[in-house]
């Protein structure tokens, strides 16, 4: 298994709402810790970094791969990225509090059976036809000095 050096994040590009989280986290990671992998688009990373994630699943629900290669998925992601970047750190209140396992997977779920797709070749599509998602990447971002 090729671990990632920081926490991988592995989502749907082809999801308006897994898109738009993702460019979220990506401007939320400050000390750029964040390796944002398209399971579309990258596969072969994805399958890299967690061997054992089957394409359904990974199209099911958010996966992150902390450094130690643990793969953790849905709420469980969600949880670890409240440790990993500082300004979801607020998060980490409610998503460590006792009852958060027992309420956080429910509402996760709720939200991952709902979100749509656009299939490839409909205008607007969020991977183009060469599989290069429109993220933004870590370069187009101004630097604080």
């Amino acid at each position: 298994m090729d671990r990632p050096r920081t926490w991988a994040i592995i989502f749907d590009g082809r999801c308006p709402l897994c898109v738009r989280s993702m460019v979220f986290l990506d401007y939320a990671d400050v000390r750029k810790n964040l390796e944002l992998v398209d399971l579309e688009a990258q596969w072969g990373r994805v399958a890299s970094i967690a061997p054992g994630l089957t394409r359904d699943r990974a199209l099911h629900v958010m996966h992150v791969v902390t450094p130690e290669g643990a793969v953790l998925g849905g709420f469980s992601a969600f949880k670890e990225l409240t440790r990993a970047l500082p300004l979801l750190r607020p998060f980490a209140l409610l998503t460590h509090a006792p009852f958060a396992n027992r309420i956080g997977p429910r509402i996760y779920q709720l939200i991952a059976d709902r979100r749509g797709r656009l299939p490839c070749g409909v205008e607007g599509c969020l991977v183009r036809e060469d599989g290069v998602g429109n993220l933004p990447s870590h370069a187009d971002k101004p630097r604080a000095r």
